[in-house]
């Protein structure tokens, strides 16, 4: 799919070049890097790929904790 999403090839491209780059600050102060939000994003979308037997899924994601939207967003 990333090849089909901009996004995901922005990220992509960030966690290649600078993964110790913030990826995003919260209004909270929270920051995360490219290469962690990759990695738990991966871990998120494996994670929905083994619950769904590789049916696209359609997921709808709350949590109160902002700062987990983009990762989220790129699973």
């Amino acid at each position: 799919m990333a090849e089909e999403n901009g996004f995901l090839q922005s990220v992509e491209e960030a966690v290649r070049s600078r993964p110790q780059a913030p990826a995003y600050r919260a209004a909270d102060g929270t920051t995360m890097a490219y290469g962690e939000l990759w990695k738990l994003s991966d871990a998120i979308a494996a994670e929905l790929a083994a619950r769904t037997d590789d049916r696209e899924p359609v997921v709808v994601w709350g949590t109160r904790h902002r700062s987990w939207w983009p990762v989220s967003w790129a699973a």
